[in-house]
This record gives structure tokens, C-alpha cells and sequence, in this order.
């Protein structure tokens, strides 16, 4: 109780990913091993992610996924829209929110040219004249999923990401609000990446930092309830929809697996 009591209390006065990296550095010392050890050993196999593709549920809901393109490289987004094409789940729709300058079209040509056969794929380019928030907040009343899930352009997703989603749907039909594991910089540096294994839902420390973060699946009923995304933030946008939708529902499910990569 005492460490767990000193974990609190080092987790709000220095933040989340301080947090994050003093506990992993503490568990790399008690054990002995790397995250890069650790993820291959809980890697999704082959076998696995075929299984899964043929896996029926009985409800097997579309998920919308929200790629906002602004201030991003063309291979940032090729990486990001790959990853959700090669999710083991199928029914999805990702939409790519376009950039506020014409420019921007350009930029991201060659991944929308790669990836326009894919009718899953649809861009959205009424963003010329809003913020990236009011563009995303566009790009959501376009989509047609029943969930709702938010992808920073760089970022990716684990392959079983929306398979898992869907399983803890099914076991938990209630579910209004989704939240994963995550971890930072896998893939993308020579040294470890930085995981975050979360708690289940814990209403006070949210209010004290936004601990959620990434992989967030939303019911498009609580998007609705909660209201779109907010200018004026300065970065907290997320922290701030967070925070009115767990206002309004009480359906919260924590997925204890890493399934998006920052």
C-alpha cells in the first residue's frame, strides 16, 4: 500500500510519462529484461492474426478511424493508414481529414494515390478554411461508423487493435468509452520505447492528468452527448473530450494491451 501510495504521488507531481519511464526503468531492474523483449514475447503470431481474420463475433460493429493530415509527412501517413489496413478486424472506414492549405493535397498525393482502390479509404478535404480541431470534428459527422477512433498522423496501430476493441465489445455490450495501453517511439528509435500500462478506470486520477491518452474507441451516441472536439486548448483538446465523455456515461472498459503506438 505504501508504494503504491508513493506511485500516486510521484505520478501527479511529475506527470505521466515520467511516470511511465520510472516504472519501466524499475521493472527492467526487478526482471531483467528490455520492453523490446517483453513485446516479442507478446507479439501477435501469424497463426493468431489468421485466426482472428476469420473470426465471426455477433456483433461486429463499424469502426470509423480519424486521420488528420495536418502538419504531417507523406510517410508518416503511409505508415499510419497501413497500419489500419492491416488490421485483423475488416469492418472499418478510415477517414483521412485533410490538410488547411491546398499545399497539404499535394504532400500526402502519393499515400492517397497508393491506397485509393481501398473503398474503406476515403479523404476528406474540407479542412482548407478550419483548425485541424473543426476538421476533425467535420470529418466525423462524415463518417459511418458506430465507434469512433482517433489516429495522430505517425502514429499506428497494432494489428490486433481493432479486433480487440470488438471482443471486449461483445463481451461487454454496455461499453460506451474504450480506452487501451499504449507505448511511445516503438519502431521508431534504436533504443526501447516507452510503454504505458495503464489502470482501470480511475476517475480521480484523470482529473489529475489525462492518464487515457491513446487507443480511445467512442459509441457515436456519447460523441453526440459529450460534443465534439474544442479549440482553445493549447494540446488538451483530447484531455478536454475525455473528460465530458466520461461525464456521461458510466460504460468505461480498459483494454489491458498495448495496441497503439505513438
Amino acid at each position: 500500500m505504501a508504494r503504491i501510495k508513493r506511485g500516486f504521488s510521484y505520478l501527479r507531481k511529475h506527470g505521466l510519462k515520467a511516470f511511465c519511464k520510472k516504472a519501466y526503468e524499475k521493472i527492467r531492474l526487478h526482471y531483467g529484461i528490455s520492453y523490446r523483449s517483453w513485446q516479442r514475447s507478446h507479439r501477435l503470431t501469424r497463426k493468431q492474426f489468421k485466426l482472428q481474420t476469420r473470426e465471426t463475433f455477433s456483433y461486429m460493429p463499424k469502426i470509423s478511424v480519424i486521420l488528420p493530415l495536418c502538419r504531417t509527412t507523406g510517410k508518416e501517413t503511409e505508415d499510419s493508414i497501413k497500419s489500419v489496413q492491416e488490421q485483423s478486424y475488416g469492418n472499418w472506414e478510415l477517414i483521412l481529414a485533410g490538410g488547411r492549405v491546398e499545399s497539404d493535397a499535394a504532400k500526402h498525393e502519393s499515400a492517397l494515390r497508393t491506397n485509393g482502390q481501398d473503398q474503406r479509404i476515403k479523404y476528406f478535404s474540407g479542412l482548407q478554411q478550419q483548425s485541424m480541431i473543426e476538421g476533425i470534428n467535420s470529418a466525423v459527422t462524415v463518417s459511418s461508423g458506430e465507434y469512433i477512433i482517433f489516429l495522430e498522423a505517425g502514429d499506428f496501430l497494432a494489428r490486433n487493435a481493432l479486433y480487440e476493441c470488438v471482443k471486449a465489445l461483445n463481451e461487454n455490450p454496455e461499453t460506451e468509452f474504450l480506452y487501451s495501453d499504449e507505448d511511445k517511439g516503438f519502431g521508431k528509435r534504436k533504443n526501447d520505447a516507452e510503454p504505458c500500462f495503464k489502470p482501470d478506470f480511475n476517475l480521480d486520477l484523470l482529473r489529475s492528468l489525462n492518464y487515457i491518452g491513446h487507443l480511445v474507441a467512442v459509441h457515436r451516441t456519447l460523441w453526440e452527448k459529450a460534443g465534439p472536439l474544442r479549440d482553445g486548448y493549447k494540446g488538451a483538446e483530447g484531455y478536454d473530450f475525455i473528460l465530458r465523455c466520461v461525464e456521461q456515461t458510466k460504460n468505461i472498459f480498459h483494454i489491458p494491451k498495448i495496441l497503439y503506438h505513438g
